[in-house]
């Protein structure tokens, strides 16, 4: 009547309003079948005065399909949705080809066809181990299916096949615990076993939530060759597939952006060219790892020094010519190896077996097993020396290893036998190869060679005759050109090998400024060092031959005056006794050695010190401006002054162990701040001139900034999450399974 009273005649319309009231009477007094009667006159009077305003069949039906659509559409939308998956990224929990139902409604409703949620989380929240649904962050395009693994404020570090989460809050990371289970890993799609090397465990998260994944391939085959720690932000999830290593996730997304790199900015060329310093290494800092945001870049330089903390060295004597056990006794007191022990014992003096587990430490007792005799230095020491004696092998070995590269005895006890185990697969080894760094640290290699035994040493031996036995007749001269190892040491041993030593023999100055004598009841033997030419001369003159000390001083007087000539000439080595002082006894053939005896391997650590460092910041276009940007770096600096030599707006700062700088470029809208060490930058001025050489390179875009970097993408964020995987209604086999 409203929309159509004028088509109709004004006695119809005065009847049909009467009608209407008279049933709004009987309803009132609810006389039901008189209402009922009225009803069927109003009815008979709509059908035949007003049948032009009923809706057509065609309208009719479109508006209940409309309705129907809208409530389907808006229940997909808002509480739950059918989704099919189509890959193999979340095995063993879904199969390619399985059915699931999400739950849209868990994490509040979603405004459809947007990423608008609102009662957002009223239900529920996100939590780790949940199975969501979510428009994959690089093309929203898509819809993706993973786990939660980061929610918001978790930072996570995700190392080979262990991962560790440290929740907002906490100062300590906790490792995700798994163990492997014994159940056979299936292809997707269908009932046959993986043939390659493939592992499930059952994984538990920090709340007590339990789950399956699996990883297929060895253990080498890690996502990254080193640790990534990635910080969750606000409004985001980290997510990854059950299938850790066939899974396209947070850890591989990647996307091309315009991006800043601070490394181009300042160069280990431009720190060759502005500082003493020429062996630099290279860091990314935490706030820049796995950095999201590609218009920030942080970098730090670290001068490597030498660190006799860090550093080891071996020394190796094969078989040597003053005798193994007389070498083994001299080493050891000079170094100051006082405490003789086991590998066992050295083990044990850390308490608890130095927190090996058992396995490791029988391999280690095992190997060590060969050593003969031990000495290690007292407690306390800062480098830590070990001589030990092999006594089948007449091989003497010394390691010494600074408190960093031997922190505890277990771990020299590790380091002896790691020598050892080299050494007893092949002893030809050089000593380069028997000692072995850490694979974490740079070193500097400084190698001694062993070289050839000609030219470096001989081993002269006259008799009367070939027939003639004993030291009485024996006339033999050692000469050692320019030897590497320690003089004292050698002398040491030789006074040794006669039973004997500098408190015992007699001093003879009147040769060298280091020379000793000792008479036997077979011969005179003298030793004589010049330090100042590195010679060592060993003389044996048995006393059918020297027939007195006065003959005897006589010859070692002679052979003294030739040791200008030998350290000229290796040739001259082997004429320092002349015939006046051989006579008619003849040189007996020796077996010559090949290689010299000795040979050493330093192992020079190079440690980062924070005092030798430069860091580097770049800020490309910050949402909050310059000069705020500017402002929160300057809050970061001890008394900071205003300096404009760099940028309009800048700062310096210097304290007792740095430079500091915060400048704008504003040409290029970009923040700068360096923090230079004293050590690297020792005043201001070299300070100043990194920070103008940076300066000057921020000019040119080109210099720092890439237009088609690769950047990850790690996180998804809140809005993107459609709802969490409840059920799988397909196949029959997995009808209605709850997903874990």
């Amino acid at each position: 009547m409203r929309r159509h009273s004028s088509r109709v005649s004004s006695e119809v319309v005065a009847q049909i309003q009467a009608s209407i009231a008279a049933i709004d009477t009987l309803h009132e007094s609810e006389a039901w079948p008189k209402l009922e009667n009225e009803a069927e006159q109003l009815d008979e009077l709509l059908h035949e005065h007003a049948s032009f305003a009923r809706k057509g069949a065609l309208r009719e039906a479109a508006e209940n399909i409309g309705i129907a659509v809208l409530v389907a559409v808006s229940m997909r939308s808002t509480l739950y949705e059918p989704f099919k998956i189509p890959s193999g990224s979340m095995m063993p929990t879904l199969r390619s080809g399985d059915h699931i139902f999400v739950n849209k409604f868990t994490y509040g409703v979603q405004i459809p066809f947007t990423n608008t949620i609102v009662a957002k989380d009223l239900l529920g929240v996100i939590q780790r181990g949940d199975v969501v649904v979510f428009r994959y962050p690089l093309d929203e395009k898509e819809d993706y299916i993973k786990r939660v693994m980061g929610v918001p404020g978790d930072t996570l570090k995700v190392d080979g096949r262990r991962i560790y989460i440290r929740p907002r809050g906490e100062q300590e990371y906790r490792e995700v615990r798994r163990e492997a289970i014994e159940e056979p890993c299936l292809v997707d799609g269908s009932a046959e076993q993986v043939q390659e090397n493939c592992t499930l465990y059952r994984e538990t998260g920090l709340d007590g939530r339990e789950y399956v994944v699996r990883y297929v391939g060895g253990l080498e085959h890690t996502v990254s060759t080193l640790p990534r720690i990635l910080h969750v932000p606000d409004e985001h999830i980290l997510v990854m597939g059950d299938n850790r290593r066939m899974s396209h996730d947070s850890l591989a997304w990647q996307a091309t952006v315009e991006a800043v790199t601070a490394r181009s900015l300042l160069t280990r060329k431009d720190l060759h060219d502005l500082t003493e310093e020429r062996n630099f290494s290279s860091h990314v800092p935490l706030d820049a790892k796995d950095n999201v945001d590609p218009r920030f870049d942080h970098v730090q330089y670290f001068a490597e020094h030498a660190s006799p903390e860090a550093s080891m060295q071996l020394d190796v004597w094969r078989d040597p010519t003053l005798g193994a056990s007389e070498v083994f006794g001299a080493l050891a007191t000079h170094v100051e190896a006082s405490v003789s022990m086991t590998i066992a014992e050295l083990i044990a003096k850390d308490g608890h077996v130095g927190g090996m587990d058992a396995l490791t430490r029988d391999r280690i007792v095992e190997i060590g097993g060969g050593v003969e005799s031990l000495r290690v230095s007292a407690e306390g020491a800062a480098i830590k020396e070990a001589v030990w004696h092999l006594g089948p092998s007449k091989t003497v070995m010394r390691l010494r290893c600074g408190d960093e590269a031997c922190p505890t005895y277990s771990r020299l006890a590790e380091r002896i036998t790691g020598v050892l185990g080299n050494f007893q697969r092949d002893r030809t080894q050089q000593a380069r190869e028997l000692l072995e760094g850490d694979s974490s640290r740079r070193y500097t290699s400084n190698y001694r060679s062993r070289g050839r035994a000609m030219g470096r040493f001989v081993d002269l031996h006259y008799r009367p005759n070939a027939s003639a036995e004993g030291d009485k007749n024996l006339l033999r001269l050692r000469v050692w050109r320019n030897p590497k190892e320690s003089l004292a040491v050698l002398r040491d041993a030789a006074l040794a090998g006669w039973g004997s030593d500098i408190d015992h023999a007699t001093s003879a100055p009147e040769f060298t400024p280091d020379a000793w004598f000792v008479e036997t009841d077979q011969n005179y033997t003298y030793t004589l060092t010049d330090t100042s030419r590195r010679s060592f001369i060993v003389l044996e003159c048995g006393k059918n031959r020297c027939r007195d000390k006065k003959s005897a001083d006589a010859m070692a007087a002679s052979v003294v005056a030739h040791i200008p000539d030998a350290k000229k000439n290796a040739l001259s080595m082997r004429r320092m006794l002349g015939s006046a002082q051989i006579g008619d006894w003849k040189e007996q053939t020796q077996d010559g050695r090949e290689l010299y005896e000795w040979d050493r391997q330093e192992l020079v650590g190079n440690a980062r010190r924070d005092r030798y460092a430069v860091d580097l910041k770049v800020m490309l276009k910050p949402k909050d401006g310059l000069e705020a940007t500017v402002a929160r770096w300057r809050n970061l600096l001890v008394n900071p002054k205003a300096d404009a030599t760099h940028g309009r707006g800048g700062f310096f700062a210097e304290n007792e162990e740095s430079f500091d700088f915060v400048f704008p470029v504003e040409q290029n809208e970009v923040v700068i701040g360096i923090h230079c060490a004293k050590g690297l930058c020792p005043d201001e001025t070299s300070a100043r001139a990194l920070a103008s050489r940076t300066a000057q390179k921020a000019l040119d875009t080109t210099n720092y900034i890439k237009l088609d970097a690769s950047r990850p993408r790690p996180f998804v964020p809140r809005g993107n999450v459609k709802g969490r995987a409840e059920r799988i209604w397909q196949p029959l086999s997995r009808f209605w399974l709850k997903i874990r």
